[in-house]
């Protein structure tokens, strides 16, 4: 049996009953990985040559890790 199709008033009432459903806040999480950026070379970590006002509010908001490792001899982790 073959549905049938939603009148554009369905389609904005089931979107709107979608949105206001509670959801559990869960975390965000948004990993960067640079080929061959030093950890000085972004505005959040202190470089006043190079200007990354997106990097710096992303990190203003959330939180800085200073310490992460690929584990390979070579970048080419960074270059998948």
């Amino acid at each position: 049996m073959t549905p049938l199709p939603l009148q554009s008033e369905d389609k904005e009432a089931m979107l709107d009953s979608i949105a206001a459903q509670k959801t559990p806040k869960r975390p965000n999480l948004i990993v960067i990985v640079c080929d061959d950026l030093g950890y000085g070379d972004l505005g959040c970590y202190g470089s006043a040559l190079n200007q990354t006002p997106v990097i710096d509010n992303l990190a203003t908001e959330g939180m800085q890790f200073t310490s992460y490792y690929s584990a390979a001899s070579v970048c080419s982790p960074s270059r998948a």
